[in-house]
């Protein structure tokens, strides 16, 4: 898959966390961010984009995160 941005955003009173990583045979680790409550963030990765083969995951510290991935899968 080829990720060209990630949007997140916080719906709840406090600031909560997201971890982004690639798989690739062993998880290899990302991004970490902080969302500040009520508020929202934009994760872009340049004009083409980043490749990840494997897959990608994310974990929210709690629930209250919605996000978004824009992009395309590999053919």
């Amino acid at each position: 898959v080829i990720v060209d941005l990630i949007t997140i955003s916080n719906e709840t009173a406090g600031a909560l966390t997201l971890t982004v990583q690639a798989k690739t045979g062993t998880v290899e680790f990302l991004k970490t961010v902080s969302v500040a409550a009520n508020s929202s963030v934009v994760i872009a990765f340049g004009d083409f984009g980043k490749k990840f083969l494997g897959g990608i995951s994310w974990q929210a510290s709690a629930a209250g995160l919605n996000g978004y991935m824009y992009g395309c899968k590999v053919p």
